[in-house]
């Protein structure tokens, strides 16, 4: 049995997933398998992917091929299903590791009884071109052996399942997957009952990940592109709902339920999040382009 399941769900990430997989590859801890579920990608994704196993048969690397694009959230579903690592932990094609020692580390605080792990990570925006149109945002969680449940918020520091190391076992006996009808803050419902159901947290300090949210151009798997405000506050009602019935359906304890409620009050602020994320990308293309005639005319 491998230590870790790296689970990776992709579509049209060619750009990118070369980089991805090269992040793995530096590790210096080498117990993990990789395992790509390829969504129906209609760009260089497959190839590319086909091009690095090619040039690194060492590497314990599998690729599931979806007959339809089923979406992140079924994707990682299959990701689980298909591990066999100790613990799993899961990448998206367009992000990467930043730390060549992330694996060790993990390995060497990781416990038999660990449930979950939580680590630190940047977060890059970027816009056309992947120029970095933002400074770099660092969420750190602080160093801790045991962490409380109800300390972890939905949406701060963490709403993200990048930032988690989880026992597969532990998923598997709980039945902890992805919510397959819900498109926005899946990693969130995903992370609140893995969280509220597991036994033993730990939390490093130490960043191992970068996530780029790309607000402009690129598409990614996790980040919504109905810029609909409406339809943008329909699905983040539907989340929060969900998260209430898991909340019942699971007798989650009091003090995380009331983090759940407090995602309600969190709703409009996500959809301002998401909307003005829309708008500044459109302003920042629309101040690009002006630029650009600027520069032509002279």
């Amino acid at each position: 049995m491998k230590k870790f399941s790296v689970v990776i769900p992709v579509y049209n990430c060619g750009k990118y997933i070369t980089t991805c997989l090269e992040s793995i590859k530096n590790q210096t801890f080498t117990d993990y398998e990789i395992i790509i579920v390829n969504d129906n990608s209609t760009d260089m994704t497959g190839i590319n992917v086909a091009r690095f196993m090619e040039q690194n048969p060492y590497i314990d690397l599998s690729v599931i091929y979806n007959k339809t694009n089923l979406g992140v959230s079924a994707s990682r579903n299959i990701g689980i299903k298909e591990a066999s690592g100790e613990f799993i932990l899961f990448v998206d094609g367009d992000d990467y590791y930043c730390n060549n020692e992330a694996f060790e580390i993990f390995s060497s605080k990781l416990k038999k009884d660990t449930d979950i792990l939580i680590f630190g990570c940047n977060v890059e925006h970027l816009g056309n071109d992947d120029k970095k149109i933002l400074p770099t945002i660092t969420f750190i969680p602080k160093e801790r052996d045991s962490q409380a449940k109800h300390e972890l918020s939905p949406f701060k520091p963490l709403k993200t399942v990048w930032q988690l190391c989880c026992r597969r076992d532990f998923l598997i006996q709980k039945g902890i997957q992805f919510q397959e009808d819900i498109t926005i803050f899946e990693d969130v419902i995903f992370r609140q009952q893995a969280v509220a159901m597991s036994n033993s947290i730990l939390t490093t300090d130490m960043i191992a990940y970068t996530y780029n949210r790309r607000i402009v151009g690129a598409k990614s798997l996790t980040i919504s592109k109905d810029n609909n405000y409406i339809e943008q506050l329909r699905k983040l009602a539907k989340a929060t709902r969900r998260i209430g019935e898991l909340a019942k359906q699971y007798d989650f304890p009091p003090e995380t339920e009331k983090y759940f409620k407090r995602t309600v009050l969190e709703v409009p602020q996500a959809v301002f999040h998401i909307t003005t994320s829309s708008l500044f990308s459109k302003f920042y293309q629309n101040h690009n382009n002006i630029n650009t005639d600027i520069q032509m005319d002279r």
